[in-house]
């Protein structure tokens, strides 16, 4: 099973360059995509900073979180983060070679504590996955 973060998931439904790339993935899954509770939650920071930036009209914005949240109770499977997560992605921080931001490492402890695999768009989020023994999903950035 794969887990997506935050740049995987907002282009299933927010249309960027690898938009075609995770739509595409997504057809030839055999399992549904773990999204944890903390993606599902950058992805709601994501629409609002959308709607901020003015880039989507408040019907919208509340109109994509709606389709958003039927697609993960029909087609993925929601993980929690829990707090142990949070002190494994400390640990990753203090690895300054690998150079994580917090909500990147926070992925990967989700990661690695499920035995996911991860799809990124992020290539030093991907980079830093597999220094830690983490699988990155061929689509990942490489």
């Amino acid at each position: 099973m794969t887990t997506l973060d935050a740049s995987a998931l907002a282009s299933i439904f927010i249309e960027d360059a690898h938009s075609p790339t995770v739509r595409a993935w997504l057809r030839v899954q055999s399992s549904a995509p773990a999204v944890s509770s903390f993606a599902a939650a950058e992805f709601a920071a994501v629409v609002g900073r959308r709607l901020r930036m003015r880039l989507l009209p408040r019907d919208a914005a509340a109109s994509l979180l709606a389709v958003f949240d039927t697609w993960l109770a029909a087609e993925a499977e929601a993980v929690d983060v829990v707090p142990e997560d949070h002190h494994v992605a400390a640990t990753f921080v203090r690895r300054f070679d690998l150079g994580l931001r917090l909500p990147d490492a926070l992925h990967l402890a989700v990661a690695l504590r499920l035995g996911l695999e991860l799809l990124t768009f992020d290539a030093r989020q991907a980079a830093a996955a597999r220094a830690l023994g983490v699988a990155c999903d061929p689509a990942s950035a490489a």
